[in-house]
């Protein structure tokens, strides 16, 4: 499923799933997959969608490798520093996004041994996971998101077709089909533009500047470069051409350019060369528009 904007159906779905509390677009997990669905049956990107990263609600999926070789329940583990960098990996695994606050393990391993006996216990640990939660944020609702997401799967899918023929003879049709076969969705921000009248600002990570003119054709080229087919190009430098020939406004509705065409059939003459461009520019637009 795949939105330009959160819509009234997202809220009615949303509504009929339980697992569902976002009041504004459908959560997923890390997989893309709707949650509340069955596993592998529905997944969402896009604007509709909302990545959910609830590190501490899986707590003890991470500690049950650690409490297994320790005859432990998981809620009464209490795991070492060593223990902790392979949980922190399971972590990053599964949730891509707290990477970068997973960095100084060390640190955070310090900072929340509460009574310093150099080990973690569950209490500690789901405090620590809370935090690293609280810093997640939710990934912006711009083009480069959903253009990840749709790469992604379409990736992931391929990767389940090869793997359907193996699975289906050693009967592997139930668990996390997904997470066996593929990694979970990583967002890689690749940078903000903005276009304001006649410059561009530009933000790629954390670097910021903004330009005149030269700006505005650096961010036209890049936003030409990512238009998905040629009709979609063509009709943008038809767009851009537009308004470097007669500005912005409404010099090249249907009405002016009509009026200049009925002048020249009238008076059999051609009325200055910007009036039949107008006419040539407007008809080609169309023709685009309605194909």
């Amino acid at each position: 499923m795949w939105m330009t904007a959160q819509t009234d159906f997202c809220k009615r779905i949303a509504a009929k799933i339980d697992l569902q509390t976002n009041r504004h677009a459908l959560e997923t997990d890390t997989h893309l997959r709707l949650n509340g669905a069955p596993l592998g049956t529905v997944y969402c990107i896009g604007d509709c969608s909302t990545v959910q990263n609830n590190i501490a609600d899986h707590l003890i999926q991470f500690l049950r490798g650690v409490a297994y070789e320790k005859g432990k329940d998981p809620e009464t583990v209490e795991i070492t520093f060593k223990e902790w960098r392979d949980v922190a990996q399971r972590v990053k695994k599964r949730f891509p996004q707290a990477a970068d606050h997973l960095r100084r393990l060390d640190k955070l391993f310090e900072q929340y041994d509460k009574d310093k006996s150099g080990r973690l216990d569950f209490g500690e640990l789901r405090e620590l996971l809370h935090q690293v939660d609280s810093k997640l944020t939710s990934l912006p609702a711009t083009a480069q998101r959903a253009a990840q997401q749709g790469q992604y799967l379409a990736r992931k899918f391929n990767k389940l077709a090869q793997a359907a023929p193996g699975m289906a003879a050693n009967q592997m049709d139930y668990g996390d089909l997904d997470a066996a076969v593929y990694k979970a969705f990583e967002y890689k921000h690749m940078g903000s533009l903005a276009y304001v009248g006649n410059s561009a600002v530009f933000d790629f990570n954390g670097l910021s500047f903004s330009g005149g003119l030269m700006a505005v054709y650096l961010w036209r080229s890049v936003y030409f470069a990512q238009s998905v087919s040629f009709r979609t190009r063509v009709l943008m430098a038809m767009d851009w051409s537009k308004r470097a020939l007669f500005g912005r406004g409404s010099y090249f509705t249907f009405p002016v350019v009509r009026q200049a065409w009925c002048r020249m059939l009238t008076e059999h003459r051609f009325d200055g060369f910007l009036s039949g461009l107008s006419v040539l520019l407007y008809c080609i637009h169309t023709m685009l528009e309605l194909d």
